[in-house]
């Protein structure tokens, strides 16, 4: 039987632990900086093994016209989000996330694990403001050419603009982010988010489930992989309410969905 490292003493945290003041604190931006690199080796990764893929697409106008209307995004259920191509000309128009078009129209949304902004240059045609974040210099220099002028992006190794930011957003919507990511980073991920978005804020997660368990894909409650950024980590539903207990966050709805094999999750502060 596998035995997976695991991580220690998480549930001796305080649920009051503050996200910004963990991104602040000198040992994350220690580990930021190796995690820049990491992440940008990734992204590097990405471009050779994803051929005809929109990485550099530029959306922004008036070069790029929005082929769909707020109106018509604000009706959009969790779904459509999720599978809609929002223009049939270009492959890599869905949003890909389970969030209703009404928490994205006209709101302020921050999404950590930006990459190179493929949701922001959506959502900067939509929404009222966009904040983008990653480890990924790399990534984060390819977004800002790329993106609406409302879209703003922030690297996580100089955190001071998210500190700025704290109360501000109405919607978090990690896209492909808690995948790979396992129960110790999620932790510190739900409080900044917790920290970012008002009182009356939603914080959105998709989660990985799998049936199989293997050297790629780890239970959640494990290390993460020593040379595999984009390592997979599986919660199950009793791991999700765990986090949202030590967070102080309450699990509004949960949807597990077979393709891609996510739960999707959405929280508000207690």
């Amino acid at each position: 039987m596998k035995v997976w490292p695991s991580t220690q003493s998480r549930t001796a945290r305080a649920r009051d632990a503050s996200g910004l003041e963990h991104i602040t604190s000198e040992g994350f931006l220690e580990r930021a900086a190796s995690f820049a690199e990491r992440w940008d080796l990734e992204w590097l990764r990405y471009f050779r093994i994803h051929e005809n893929h929109d990485y550099f697409t530029s959306y922004r106008a008036p070069a790029y016209p929005f082929p769909i209307t707020k109106d018509e995004v604000s009706r959009f259920d969790a779904h459509q989000s999720l599978n809609t191509r929002l223009d049939p000309e270009w492959k890599h128009t869905k949003l890909q996330i389970f969030v209703p078009g009404s928490e994205l129209v006209d709101k302020r949304v921050f999404e950590l694990g930006c990459g190179v902004g493929m949701l922001g240059r959506i959502l900067g045609h939509v929404a009222k403001g966009y904040v983008g974040c990653d480890y990924s210099p790399f990534a984060i220099y390819a977004a800002r050419l790329l993106s609406p002028s409302n879209c703003e992006y922030v690297p996580l190794k100089d955190p001071g603009r998210l500190v700025e930011l704290a109360g501000s957003f109405d919607t978090c919507v990690p896209r492909h982010f808690f995948i790979h990511n396992n129960f110790d980073n999620a932790l510190w991920v739900l409080r900044l988010m917790r920290d970012l978005v008002h009182e009356q804020g939603v914080i959105h997660a998709d989660f990985l489930w799998s049936e199989e368990l293997n050297d790629g894909i780890r239970p959640a409650k494990s290390e993460l992989h020593p040379t595999a950024a984009s390592a997979g980590f599986v919660y199950t539903p009793a791991d999700i309410e765990e986090l949202a207990d030590l967070v102080g966050l309450s699990v509004r709805s949960m949807d597990r969905v077979d393709v891609p094999p996510r739960t999707f999750v959405s929280f508000t502060v207690v």
